[in-house]
């Protein structure tokens, strides 16, 4: 039996710092560090990680989903059970490792997905072109660019000079940055998107930091600078982000 938890997570490159990226395995990365479970990272390539999973008997994503048949975040607890899909881990971590609370009672991470999916794609052109180049190992960069451009209908290479690139990919992010604003303001007691209390909500939103961080800092700092509360949020919680290599 591990003696401690394991996360699978995509690498960066070394000279990208060998770390977690990953908006979406960030959602588990993070909520490990702010309960404080001790946990290591297994690394995985993007090629391998259906052939992966499968062999260790893992149920696939079910086939109506929008997802691939197979996808990280998953983690593999101490008795040996594999589990997969960011929200499910978070709530078998907050059932395995009560405090500190993740209060999945909040309304906060439907608020926060709510607001970033009007982010995410409207940014595509800004920050998936840069994945293959700024992060990705070799082993990896096929695979992200044959899968993105199937589901963009376009090459990443045409994406990034499309006109839905540089200052219109920002005009297009506007409506979501407007509600991400008035999530990040609508209590005013904290820093937090409840206020003083940290809740699962918080956590999603920073892995998205971290996602924009790793891919270039201008992005990040030109998120951030968008109004003063995300960047409050940010330094509130930026001290969960710093374990990213191991």
């Amino acid at each position: 039996m591990s003696e401690e938890l394991v996360l699978f997570d995509l690498p960066s490159k070394k000279e990208a710092g060998n770390r977690g990226w990953s908006g979406n395995t960030w959602k588990t990365r993070i909520v490990l560090n702010y309960k404080n479970i001790p946990y290591k990272t297994q690394w995985i390539e993007y090629p391998d990680i259906a052939a992966t999973f499968a062999s260790y008997g893992i149920p696939p994503n079910p086939a109506s989903s929008s997802d691939a048949t197979y996808t990280v975040p998953v983690v593999k607890f101490p008795n040996g059970d594999y589990l997969m899909q960011s929200y499910a881990i978070a709530q078998k971590l907050e059932e395995l490792f009560p405090e500190p609370s993740l209060h999945l009672e909040s309304d906060s991470y439907n608020k926060v997905v709510a607001a970033w999916s009007k982010i995410d794609p409207a940014l595509a052109p800004e920050t998936r072109p840069r994945v293959p180049k700024n992060i990705l190992n070799p082993a990896s960069v096929e695979y992200f660019e044959r899968t993105r451009a199937a589901r963009l209908g376009m090459t990443l290479e045409e994406l990034s000079k499309s006109d839905k690139a540089g200052e219109a990919a920002w005009a297009a992010a506007e409506p979501g940055l407007q509600a991400l604003k008035a999530v990040l303001t609508e209590n005013s007691s904290g820093p937090y998107i409840d206020g003083d209390s940290v809740s699962y909500g918080d956590l999603a939103l920073a892995g998205n930091y971290a996602f924009f961080g790793t891919i270039h800092e201008d992005l990040l700092k030109r998120l951030l600078s968008y109004d003063e509360s995300l960047q409050r949020h940010y330094d509130a919680c930026k001290k969960w982000l710093e374990r990213s290599t191991f």
